[in-house]
This record gives C-alpha cells, sequence and structure tokens, in this order.
C-alpha cells in the first residue's frame, strides 16, 4: 500500500451537488503548498501494477483510506495478504485495525524516534550473523504503544553506521 499527493495543475472542476474547494497540501519533494489529490494504491509486488487506486481529497490520511483499499485488495485476491507500507501507516490504532479486523500481516519501516533509536542503538549487532555477505541482522520484540499485540522488529546497521528498521505483526517472519 502506498499514498502519494499529485498536484493538480488545471483548475478543479467543482459541481453544485460538491461546493467543495480543493484545498492546497504541502508537497514535501517541492517544499510548496499547492492544490494536490491523493492518490492511495494496493500495488501487485510480483506484477508491478495496482490492484485498487482510490483518489481522494488532500486532508485524506492512510487511516481514512484504509479500509477501502484492503477490502478492494482482499476482494481482487480473494485471501489475506502480507502489505508493505511506508512510514505513514506505522500509527498503531491503524496496525490493531489492520491485525484484528482484516488479519493482515504488515511490514513496514520504523520511525525513528528518540525511543526507537535508543532501542536499536542498543543491539549488540557483533552477536548477529550476516545474511548473504551483508551487514548483521538483528531481530528482537518490542511494543508500540496503543498496539496491543508484540511487534517483531528488523535492524541493520548500514556501512555508514546508520540503522534502518522494518518492523512486523507477523512472529513467523524471517529476513
Amino acid at each position: 500500500m502506498d499514498a502519494h499527493s499529485i498536484p493538480l495543475y488545471s483548475r478543479p472542476v467543482v459541481s453544485r451537488a460538491n461546493l467543495r474547494e480543493i484545498k492546497a497540501s504541502y508537497i514535501s519533494q517541492e517544499k510548496v503548498y499547492v492544490k494536490v489529490i491523493r492518490a492511495f494504491y494496493t500495488q501487485d509486488q510480483e506484477g508491478g501494477k495496482p490492484l485498487f487506486i482510490r483518489a481522494c481529497y488532500s486532508g485524506t490520511t492512510a487511516g481514512q483510506a484504509t479500509p477501502a483499499l484492503v477490502e478492494a485488495a482482499q476482494a481482487i485476491l480473494g485471501s489475506t495478504f502480507l502489505s508493505v507500507t511506508d512510514k505513514e501507516w506505522y500509527v498503531a490504532q491503524l496496525l490493531e485495525y489492520l491485525d484484528k479486523i482484516y488479519k493482515i500481516e504488515v511490514l513496514l519501516p520504523v520511525k525513528r524516534t528518540a525511543k526507537r533509536l535508543q532501542e536499536m542503538e542498543a543491539i549488540d549487532f557483533p552477536t548477529f550473523e550476516a545474511k548473504a555477505g551483508d551487514a548483521p541482522l538483528a531481530t528482537l520484540f518490542t511494543a508500540l504503544d496503543g498496539f496491543t499485540g508484540r511487534l517483531r522488529l528488523f535492524v541493520k546497521r548500514n556501512p555508514d553506521g546508520t540503522l534502518f528498521g522494518l518492523t512486523t505483526m507477523w512472529y513467523q517472519m524471517t529476513l
């Protein structure tokens, strides 16, 4: 699942039934406020093609768009699936919703909060094996405030010393 803000380059058409203007939103890459629509989509990783796309107003959050994305993807796929997301989905309430209601396993990058960085920096990396010649990969269980289950945390120390983390509710997952 992913989301993007798409700038509008023409004047939006507003019908009489819907007189709301599309609000300007901050676009981080361009570092400006422009009128945008938010496109949320699910993509089949193997084929690289979108399964379902939902266009929304600029202020729509991942939490608001996720139920439609998940339900459409499940209808298309006919089953539950592993959802790989970006940090926008790193919200305990949303993870709880995906885990308990939809039974979806989620793999997402860890937000680099002070608490999470301190937890990752405390890892004794020399005790972990290197995978396929790469830097050692540590795995541990962690908690997220507001999420009732435990999360599995995968952490890699990059050659430049920075840390990269992925988390999932799927305890059996191995990288």
